[in-house]
């Protein structure tokens, strides 16, 4: 029966130690597994911090050179508007101008017929007048009437 003993104790042995060199190989594949993941964590967030960071730097360099082409825009608008306001200045100046002048002579022909109708004899002379005048412009519409 020793005869047997022996390769069966050898056969458990030897089974022992392959179980122990595939419990060792389970446990460091496992080792590996966890420092590969720790590494991969490690690496992710600091690649997600220096995404980040460009990210930000990125966006207050667009924010700056917005700001600064609004502020140019804004500058420029500002200079048109007071240039159209001072244009328009002007040409309102010269309209009033135009209209006080106008409105000065108008003002000056009431005072001559004023002065043209301060008598009863002037104003007799000029309501003939203008009736004469106004006669043909009346003739002419009567005639231009009659062949309607």
């Amino acid at each position: 029966m020793s005869f047997l003993a022996l390769p069966a104790i050898f056969l458990l042995v030897i089974l022992t130690i392959f179980m122990g060199i595939v419990n060792m190989w389970m446990i460091l594949k496992q080792k590996i597994s966890d420092k590969l993941s720790t590494r991969d964590i490690k690496i992710n967030t600091s690649i997600t911090a220096e995404i980040t960071k460009i990210k930000n730097e990125i966006n207050t360099k667009i924010g700056n050179e917005l700001s600064t082409r609004d502020i140019k825009i804004a500058n420029e608008l500002s200079a048109h508007l007071s240039e159209i306001n001072t244009t328009f200045t002007v040409e309102l100046g010269r309209i009033n101008n135009d209209l006080n002048n106008k409105l000065t002579a108008e003002i000056g022909n009431f005072k001559t017929r004023d002065v043209m109708l301060a008598t009863p004899q002037k104003r007799k002379k000029y309501w003939k007048d203008l009736i004469t005048l106004k006669k043909p412009a009346i003739m002419i519409l009567d005639s231009a009437l009659k062949k309607i």
